[in-house]
């Protein structure tokens, strides 16, 4: 009888168990991290720029093109005067990229308390150097002496009253379309809105910076550095959330009252444009003022490749 008993327990808690799992809510599967789109495009605007190149390689293509701007220029002087001028200004050009060079090396910085903080660490062998040019600031990152990133600052006036949504669209003309994403891009960044592309070697982001800043930007980062940064930054990573006098001073409300004098930003940046309010005057025109020759802002590494050429830069 003992034996029967148990066998009808054990097969009733047998059932019982069949059926709970049978009723039981199936396991999620994790959804797989969506991959950014790829962008031919992003190799067009990085030029002759390599990933892995040193410091000194880069600050010798730059500089090669700032004395490649000036040789035209002083060909066509017409005195030594003027010729003296022109080797002053080159010279300035080249001294304010040397002198804009950064090591991250412990003591705090200006970039510490910008809107660059998060895409640098300290005591990990980085640095960065700085490239004006119309309508943006470029800063160019290394770390262990080898280039891996690029970060195109455009000036806040560039997008003065347009939107994140305008500057997404005229973005996404040039490298394709891409879903607007949200939360912490980087490190210590905080809450930003991005686009992200890709290719092979590149991934890069479009940030929205217009709410603390007032300006957008685009990124571009070495996808194997990115990996690897675990292991290159082994010192402990600042976090700080001290302000910037300088950039608190571009987005007070005495700034952001300045009107826009960039109305055609969105047609420049997808090379739609005919014609430029800031354009110089016709000196044929009867009536405008003549205007001394002026070099033009460094155009940076092979510009006639550069998808964003559209925005003067």
């Amino acid at each position: 009888m003992k034996r029967i008993v148990v066998g009808a327990l054990l097969g009733a808690l047998t059932l019982t168990t069949s059926v709970d799992s049978a009723h039981a809510a199936p396991k999620k599967k994790a959804k797989a991290a969506q991959q950014p789109p790829q962008s031919a495009e992003i190799d067009k605007a990085m030029g002759e720029l390599k990933w892995g190149m040193s410091r000194e390689q880069v600050l010798e293509q730059f500089t090669n093109v700032i004395r490649d701007k000036y040789k035209p220029l002083m060909a066509k002087a017409t005195s030594a005067m003027e010729e003296d001028k022109l080797r002053a200004r080159q010279r300035d050009e080249l001294g304010k990229v040397k002198s804009s060079i950064v090591e991250f090396n412990g003591k705090k910085t200006g970039a510490d308390v910008s809107f660059l903080k998060g895409e640098f660490t300290h005591n990990n062998g980085e640095s960065m150097f700085k490239i004006t040019e119309e309508g943006s600031e470029n800063y160019y990152f290394f770390i262990q002496n080898k280039l891996w990133k690029w970060f195109k600052a455009f000036d806040a006036s560039a997008f003065s009253g347009k939107s994140f949504e305008q500057f997404a669209e005229a973005i996404q003309s040039r490298y394709g379309k891409s879903e607007v994403r949200e939360g912490d891009a980087t490190h210590g960044g905080g809450k930003q809105k991005w686009l992200e592309w890709q290719d092979a070697d590149t991934r890069l982001r479009a940030i929205d910076n217009k709410q603390f800043y007032g300006f957008y930007c685009l990124v571009f980062e070495d996808k194997a550095t990115l990996k690897k940064l675990p292991q290159l930054r082994t010192a402990k990573v600042e976090e700080t959330k001290a302000g910037n006098s300088l950039i608190d001073s571009v987005t007070s409300p005495e700034a952001a009252a300045e009107t826009d004098n960039n109305p055609n930003v969105i047609d420049r940046i997808t090379g739609k444009i005919r014609k430029r309010e800031d354009a110089p005057e016709d000196p044929n025109k009867k009536g405008a003022p003549a205007k001394p020759a002026t070099p033009p802002p460094s155009e940076g590494v092979r510009t006639e490749d550069d998808p964003l050429k559209g925005l003067g830069l």
